[in-house]
């Protein structure tokens, strides 16, 4: 079963997640079950703080073509999935207003600032460390994420939550392709 993702209301993801010193079974078990959570949420993205642990760890799943403006190209059957312990935004570039929600307040969105290039560094699985180059919705992605690392709530970027929009966000995928993400796990990759 997966665990509960926590409201934005819950006082939990206001905290610094504290980073991680030493990668063992218990990260690489909670990496898994961020990524079943995450999909069962259909989500793109959730940080440790969200499942209601302290740690900078953070699991994305973008898919081919995430870096086009233009989600009809995105390919939602091939996906590729990064795990993420204690990534850092190095460099930040372009930035434009995004339409932009959150998995700790499903139902709501809001048009925000974000880079449309982000320069990463994180570890992997393995402990070592990598730069990431993203664009589209994979920098999207970083951004949030790390955010919530942080503390930082996409409705602190919006201004309040009473400032968001209730609607579906567009960057969810239509629903037959989030059946089949929820049930297909053969799509990870290394990271």
């Amino acid at each position: 079963m997966s665990p509960r993702i926590l409201s934005i209301s819950d006082p939990k993801l206001r905290r610094r997640a504290a980073p991680v010193q030493s990668l063992g079974a218990r990260e690489t078990e909670l990496f898994e079950t961020m990524i079943s959570t995450m999909r069962q949420a259909n989500g793109v993205g959730l940080a440790a703080p969200q499942v209601g642990v302290g740690l900078r760890l953070v699991v994305i799943e973008v898919p081919s073509g995430h870096e086009s403006d233009d989600n009809e190209e995105w390919d939602w059957d091939s996906t590729e999935i990064f795990r993420l312990v204690n990534p850092v935004i190095l460099e930040l570039d372009e930035y434009e207003e995004i339409t932009e929600g959150c998995l700790s307040l499903p139902g709501f969105s809001t048009s925000i600032p974000r880079a449309k290039r982000v320069v990463a560094e994180a570890a992997g699985i393995d402990g070592k460390y990598f730069e990431i180059n993203a664009r589209g919705l994979l920098a999207q992605a970083l951004q949030h994420e790390i955010d919530h690392l942080d503390g930082t709530l996409v409705s602190d970027r919006a201004g309040s939550v009473g400032a968001m929009k209730q609607v579906m966000p567009d960057w969810v995928p239509s629903s037959e392709a989030r059946t089949r993400r929820r049930s297909d796990t053969t799509a990870d990759s290394a990271n």
